[in-house]
């Protein structure tokens, strides 16, 4: 797809994909007899809607075709055979390769090629005899490769064509040689050879020298298993002489370069069962019947199938084991291969992948404030299945859809750079800032595009109005503070309360939902809960559940720290705290607070303090608290009932600071 196609079939196909879900595994089934039957997963066409392999039937076992979304369809052997086996397919699926026995004219095994509607051709045995072995074939189906044993001695290389048939290849200077795979037009072909009793490696051109490919440290034996659509990427097995106690390790060749591409933890060998027509993604076992499948790419290394699909969101509800990779698509958004469902051996079929030959998102953009006038950014962090970095292009959602973002002047004084790059940004942030966008990533088969962020403009800094209210709390009650951050445009604001610690020291601790007693001291039966400590109201309550009142401890400054992009505003306000019993409003319970109290007597219903009242000392402020001093049993009355508990708690007075109990 061209870019310039607008963004809009881009979008589409994100808001298409989340609509249809989370990637699924697909059990392909079998032919058998019954539950219990195998099938075994061996390619997948390049758009990866066709699988071929093996499948378990009531005579033994055959080759089959499955087509999404199914069923599976059966193979035929060759005639009067009852065994046969996919292993390769042409990229459209139109053709697929194998081998099969025949008992016509003698019992032996032959590569075999089936195409659509057809029953199965013999590709040929050299001799007649033992068994062929199919490789692969190239793109178009018209060449095949493989191994086939000799009348002169031992398994050769052969290579098959309409023009040909089936040909000898076998490099002079080995011993024993077969093939595994050949590029798309057939030209270059990747296997094994035997040379003075060691394995090794081989490249083999059409028509031309064979190469042999290095093991890792150039220890040991290697085979060639698999080759890229261009014939330049191998992958295989190599032992390196410091794990040969470990078995063969995973290797891939590039320019002819070994490079060692790991072992699970836990395994002790490693296999590559397919590899990505570009070459950038192999997958393979890490044991024939173990949960080892893994996938291979240079910016991820090599990851378990299970953690790559559980961390991807599919439902691998009764697979208890995912044993093989053998199939890539061309898009590397499906894959095939062979696990245990339900208990059963059974081929798989994984669809709806984000392109693993495509980009991978690390860290995509997030919604973002931006202040007037700053400069700000938006980020993707992103690799390719290589470490070259992926191109990306960013948009906007516009009156007429998404739209190219572009470098340069908006007009209003901002300017927009990296509309091509990682970080979108935004200097001398204008009102046209605000808006949804996206980012398209794309590396080498792939692109993703990001969920829609939001950045919205944010003219100025928060700042406060104050209420004009004296805050008092009482120490078996409590008391909400309010805050009016503001302007309302320039919200929602980040809501912080806080407490000057110690009192009048202008040093100030963040508050938390919960208990003071972190703060207050944790004396007994002193203590409050907090709650709304990130809002715009903060109430402080006594911990009475927990036999705790508030008290003179609490009495201090607090703050709401409000906060935006654009900056923060401070807002303090001092809380009083009346005391149960403390008439006088002194901070201390003692006999100074008799005369008030007889005073209060009979006198509560008074909104102005008696002469009496006031000629103690006390004042009319303390005096408008009397419905929480005098309430000495907490009844939320105050009476005659409260003057027992009063004479209670004079004649045994707490300490200072603290309330009647």
């Amino acid at each position: 797809m061209r870019l310039g196609q607008s963004v809009a079939f881009v979008i589409a196909v994100t808001v298409a994909r989340a609509v249809a879900g989370v990637p699924t595994i697909i059990d392909l089934g079998t032919l058998g007899p019954n539950g219990t039957s195998f099938s075994r997963a061996h390619a997948i066409s390049a758009n990866g809607m066709m699988v071929v392999g093996t499948t378990e039937v009531t005579s033994g076992s055959r080759g089959f075709r499955y087509t999404y979304p199914g069923p599976m369809q059966l193979l035929d052997a060759l005639p009067g055979g009852t065994y046969a086996e996919a292993h390769g397919l042409s990229n459209d699926g139109s053709v697929i390769v194998g081998h099969s026995m025949t008992t016509t004219p003698t019992l032996h095994q032959r590569i075999v090629r089936w195409t659509v509607g057809s029953t199965p051709s013999s590709v040929g045995n050299l001799c007649d005899c033992g068994s062929a072995y199919v490789g692969g074939c190239s793109a178009n189906g018209a060449i095949i490769v493989g191994t086939s044993p000799s009348v002169i001695a031992g398994f050769r290389a052969v290579r098959w064509s309409f023009f040909t048939g089936l040909v000898d290849i076998h490099p002079a200077s080995m011993i024993t040689s077969g093939l595994m795979g050949v590029s798309d037009d057939g030209s270059m072909m990747v296997g094994a050879g035997l040379v003075t009793g060691q394995q090794v490696a081989i490249l083999l051109p059409a028509g031309g020298t064979v190469q042999l490919l290095p093991p890792l440290n150039g220890y040991g034996h290697a085979v060639g298993l698999r080759i890229s659509g261009a014939g330049d990427v191998a992958a295989g097995v190599s032992r390196v002489a410091a794990f040969q106690n470990q078995g063969d390790r995973a290797t891939r060749w590039s320019l002819g370069d070994p490079h060692d591409i790991g072992i699970l933890s836990g395994f002790t060998r490693s296999t590559p069962e397919a590899m990505h027509r570009g070459g950038l993604i192999i997958g393979g076992e890490s044991d024939s019947a173990a949960d080892g499948a893994w996938i291979w790419t240079e910016t991820r290394g090599m990851v378990r199938l299970r953690t790559l699909l559980t961390d991807a969101g599919v439902d691998l509800a009764g697979w208890t084991q995912l044993r093989s990779v053998t199939g890539i698509s061309d898009a590397g958004t499906e894959l095939c291969g062979t696990g245990v469902h339900g208990g059963a051996e059974r081929a798989f079929l994984i669809r709806g992948l984000d392109s693993l030959c495509g980009p991978w998102i690390t860290q995509p953009p997030v919604n973002t404030d931006v202040c007037h006038g700053s400069t700000a950014a938006l980020q993707c962090d992103a690799f390719g299945p290589t470490f070259f970095m992926p191109s990306f292009q960013w948009y906007k959602l516009g009156t007429f859809g998404w739209q190219f973002v572009a470098d340069g002047p908006t007009g209003s004084g901002m300017v927009i750079n990296g509309a091509q790059f990682p970080t979108l940004t935004f200097d001398n942030v204008r009102p046209d800032a605000e808006g949804y966008y996206v980012v398209q990533v794309t590396a080498d088969c792939g692109s993703l595009t990001t969920s829609p962020v939001f950045v919205r403009y944010v003219e100025t800094a928060p700042a406060f109005a104050d209420d004009g209210i004296e805050h008092i709390a009482c120490s078996h009650g409590g008391v909400t503070l309010t805050s009016q951050p503001g302007p309302v445009n320039s919200g929602p604001f980040a809501l912080q309360w806080q407490v000057e610690l110690p009192a009048g020291s202008n040093n100030w601790a963040s508050l938390a939902n919960g208990s003071t007693l972190s703060w207050d001291g944790n004396q007994p039966g002193i203590g409050g809960i907090i709650s709304g400590a990130t809002t715009a109201q903060l109430t402080i309550s006594a911990d009475f559940a927990n036999g705790r009142q508030l008290a003179k401890v609490h009495q201090r400054h607090y703050r709401c720290v409000a906060a935006n992009v654009c900056g923060f505003a401070e807002y303090s306000k001092p809380l009083a705290v009346t005391l149960v019993g403390d008439t006088n409003c002194d901070g201390s319970i003692n006999s100074f607070d008799i005369d008030p109290y007889v005073a209060w007597l009979g006198n509560g219903n008074s909104a102005l303090a008696p002469a009496a009242y006031l000629a103690l000392n006390a004042t009319q402020a303390c005096w408008d608290q009397r419905s929480c001093w005098a309430d000495v049993n907490h009844d939320s009355f105050a009476n005659n009932f409260d003057i027992d508990p009063f004479v209670a708690c004079v004649l045994n007075a707490p300490p200072p600071g603290k309330a009647c109990p």
